[in-house]
């Protein structure tokens, strides 16, 4: 999805200047949006006319006139929801730092500073884009870095390059004091907006954009559930009836019950032979398999989707990727990817699970080739421990 008003450039969105006026509004369809701060004569009229004042308050210190207007007020801020009126651009922003923020904080509502005025507004979404960005993946460069042993994320002592993959001015936020409404502005130095700078289109395009660049995030899962076989094969004297006593406990062992846990995978193969006083000896063929599904809760009122990671490694001996899934141990793999879902959008959280891996009783011996005689210790295994989940999202408000 994406912000259902994307202005050009000489859009007449609300516009602040240092002078008191009046003109006729902008209308788009049934959306209506004024150049100015105040409503005159009937706020849920189409016909209404409006004034337009800067930032820079009469009297330096509070203005009520920028406040959310109550059921005593006579006038109505532009950004605020008419009845003619679904939703303002400006209420899209802050719908869109919404969400972003509900994505980075699992169960943390937040909306900007309401019933505020509306510098404190913008210059909130200004200052959490550029303090929060860094917590977001670079969906253009990544997701992983290129040695592999995490996500790459937008670096926070490299603004610029976030500022530049964003379309935004590598040196900030664009401001102006001095625009005529028709004509490129004259353009200060770029950072968070102050008071006395125009409220222009540059403003909303700006976080537009620097919200738009937010959209990969990470999440470390908690425990998922898993089950274990364990097969056990010692002959005295007698390797191939050592093995086909491990083979059959392999085949026909049942899985424990499943437990809560974060050890989702392991195939291991241990093989080896103990020597006994007098020339007899043990061979010893022992394995274990696990298998298990990691689980997360995400925010059920946004689409997502994304992938699963792990990181996997040896759980003795050498590491080897018996099951042939493509698993190497220099880093994150991936293990599953999972689709937007088609389910209407829920007021809670929804539940997403892998399916599970290693669920498989295949012969690790046999997939490694190991057969008699012994020729001293074997041992090769593959694990993993944890689940690592970059969530792609499909926020409401967004640019393509």
């Amino acid at each position: 999805m994406s912000f259902p008003f994307t202005k050009s450039r000489g859009a007449l969105i609300p516009t602040f200047t240092p002078l008191w006026n009046s003109a006729t509004n902008y209308s788009a369809g049934n959306h209506v949006y004024m150049m100015g701060y105040f409503w005159e004569g009937n706020p849920y009229s189409l016909n209404m006319r409006y004034s337009y004042v800067s930032l820079q308050d009469n009297n330096q210190g509070h203005d009520p006139r920028m406040d959310y207007p109550t059921e005593n007020t006579s006038y109505v801020p532009v950004w605020w929801k008419l009845e003619v009126s679904p939703k303002s651009q400006f209420e899209e922003l802050s719908q869109a730092c919404f969400e972003r923020r509900r994505a980075i904080n699992f169960g943390d509502f937040y909306f900007p500073t309401r019933g505020c005025n509306l510098y404190n507004e913008l210059t909130t979404m200004q200052w959490w884009c550029e303090n929060n960005f860094s917590q977001f993946i670079d969906h253009v460069n990544g997701p992983l870095r290129s040695d592999k042993l995490w996500f790459l994320f937008f670096d926070a002592d490299n603004i610029q390059a976030w500022r530049q993959i964003a379309g935004l001015n590598v040196d900030g936020f664009r401001r102006s004091r001095d625009w005529d409404g028709i004509h490129e502005p004259i353009w200060l130095d770029e950072g968070i907006i102050q008071r006395g700078d125009i409220i222009g289109y540059w403003i909303i395009e700006d976080l537009q954009k620097a919200l738009s660049s937010l959209r990969w995030t990470f999440k470390n899962a908690g425990n998922g559930v898993g089950n274990n076989i364990i097969a056990t094969g010692i002959v005295l004297n007698d390797c191939s009836a050592s093995k086909s006593e491990h083979d059959l406990e392999l085949s026909s062992n049942p899985w424990s019950s499943e437990y809560s846990t974060k050890d989702y995978y392991k195939v291991y193969a241990f093989n080896y032979l103990q020597h006994l006083t007098g020339g007899d000896y043990l061979a010893h063929w022992e394995g274990e398999r696990k298998r298990g599904k990691a689980k997360i809760y995400l925010p059920g009122e946004y689409l997502s989707s994304g992938d699963v990671y792990c990181m996997p490694e040896a759980a003795g001996g050498d590491f080897f990727d018996i099951d042939g899934l493509g698993f190497t141990d220099d880093g994150l793999n991936l293990w599953e990817t999972f689709p937007e879902q088609t389910v209407p959008l829920l007021t809670s959280d929804r539940l997403v699970e892998t399916n599970y891996i290693g669920n498989t009783r295949n012969n690790y011996f046999n997939s490694l080739g190991w057969t008699c005689p012994i020729p001293g210790v074997r041992n090769k295994s593959c694990s993993f421990h944890d689940s690592y989940w970059l969530i792609k999202w499909n926020f409401t408000n967004q640019n393509p």
